[in-house]
């Protein structure tokens, strides 16, 4: 009985330390616009820019829209301030690491000159905020997202991709867009 007191008693005090729960992935809200300059190593459009761990991001076409000749225009929001004129970039991750990554932790932002525009979405999903789900080792995925860049302001345009890992600072994308 005494041996079984001991056992208890041992494994009771073990039971109070344990180790940490693991961070929650970092959470973002990928439709604030940005309030600073774009950051990062710079890149053209016909560019690929690799992160150090092999996470390459590129984009796949880019192009200015005016949103008030397609005939589902009542259903992109975000483009009220510039009278319905935005850019659309196809943006494509290839994940060429060892590790899965989750596609929210990716952050993209479009500016024209030093000024963040706000991201635009259309009900039927063809514009995203984000990316989504996880990204494997080996997986290449793309996402079309837009952003409320006014028609006289394309010929300065800037995608910035920020991928959230310690150390890693983001790459942008710059140049005139039609």
């Amino acid at each position: 009985m005494k041996r079984w007191a001991i056992v208890c008693a041992f494994l009771l005090v073990g039971c109070g330390h344990s180790e940490p729960a693991p961070e929650p992935a970092p959470s973002f809200d990928h439709t604030s616009i940005p309030t600073t300059d774009p950051d990062g190593q710079q890149f053209t459009f016909d560019d690929a820019a690799t992160f150090p761990n092999g996470l390459r991001i590129q984009i796949n076409e880019i192009t200015a829209k005016d949103t008030t000749k397609d005939k589902d225009s009542s259903e992109i929001h975000g483009a009220e301030g510039t009278d319905g004129h935005i850019v659309v970039a196809e943006v494509q991750v290839t994940n060429d690491t060892t590790l899965s990554l989750a596609g929210e932790q990716l952050q993209v932002w479009g500016f024209y000159g030093n000024v963040g525009a706000p991201k635009v979405v259309d009900a039927s999903g063809a514009l995203g905020d984000s990316f989504q789900g996880q990204i494997r080792p080996g997986e290449r995925v793309t996402a079309s997202m837009g952003w409320a860049i006014p028609a006289d302001r394309t010929d300065d345009v800037t995608i910035m991709v920020q991928d959230n890992i310690p150390g890693h600072q983001p790459v942008r994308f710059t140049g005139p867009v039609k």
